[in-house]
């Protein structure tokens, strides 16, 4: 692993001759930042292209989620629900950080004694996601799967989710990461 060396502005000024401690702080600080030595600027996740977020988990309706995510990235996360009695998961959107969210939107069929698999997929920068879901009862198994829906917030920075009903959801678990759009330049 590479380390990181600062430079002051008198070792790269203009006239001035290298030393050898500066040309090798030139040819190593490159991979000490790539590499995350101590010391270095750290890589935000839009130049890294991606990054995983914390798993969330949750019963009932309370609301869990992100927030500080990057407007023009998207966001891909998969969830594992369990509904005891009639109750649907929902998804809400901010774009001030958390403050304040936009209305919530019922992103499953409804789970009465089932078991809910769920993969969705955001464009946060438009507001709008799309996903594909297996039901799974004691009974049979729904799958369901709808595109371009919107969350009604664009430019979207923080995402929150919960049960519609505070007794009837067990338990859920979502991971997620951001991605860069591949329409970025």
């Amino acid at each position: 692993m590479a380390d990181w060396t600062n430079l002051p502005n008198q070792a790269v000024g203009v006239g001035g001759l290298p030393s050898g401690t500066t040309v090798t702080a030139l040819r190593d600080n490159p991979v000490a930042i790539t590499e995350g030595a101590a010391g270095a600027p750290r890589i935000v996740p839009r130049a890294r292209g991606f990054s995983q977020l914390p798993q969330l988990g949750g019963s009932g309706s309370s609301p869990v989620g992100w927030a500080g995510l990057d407007p023009l990235t998207v966001l891909s996360f998969m969830m594992v629900a369990r509904g005891t009695g009639p109750s649907t998961m929902e998804i809400r959107a901010s774009n001030d950080g958390g403050a304040t969210y936009g209305s919530w939107v019922t992103i499953t069929g409804t789970l009465t004694n089932a078991t809910l698999l769920y993969s969705g997929y955001v464009n946060l920068k438009l507001g709008i996601y799309n996903y594909i879901a297996l039901i799974v009862s004691s009974d049979a198994a729904n799958e369901t799967g709808f595109s371009d829906i919107s969350l009604g917030v664009t430019d979207v920075d923080a995402i929150q989710f919960r049960g519609s009903s505070s007794s009837n959801v067990s338990s859920y678990r979502i991971i997620g990461e951001v991605a860069m759009r591949a329409d970025n330049d």
